[in-house]
């Protein structure tokens, strides 16, 4: 539910076939209303330079879906939690 929100907002930037696998995670603290408690944070500070343009758009792409739509009655579930964002490497 959580991901298909977010991939209506995010611009994915564009990756070569010969780049790596991309992964970006985020600490994310969400109120009940869905909206961000605290600003999302890379759970890692330090990503390869081919990999920062990844990890702005998924954390741009957090921030634009606001507020989530999410089930109340599992908000213990959902109030802290690290989404990842992942691009699998193209092969031909």
């Amino acid at each position: 539910m959580f991901q298909s929100q977010v991939k209506k907002c995010w611009n994915k930037p564009k990756i070569r076939s010969e780049s790596p696998n991309f992964e970006a995670a985020f600490i994310v603290w969400l109120n009940r209303d869905g909206s961000f408690a605290k600003p999302p944070v890379p759970e890692s500070q330090t990503v390869p330079d081919n990999s920062k343009a990844y990890q702005q758009s998924g954390l741009q792409a957090l921030l634009k879906c606001q507020p989530y739509n999410l089930p109340i009655e599992f908000y213990d579930e959902w109030k802290h939690f690290v989404p990842v964002f992942t691009e699998p490497k193209v092969t031909s």
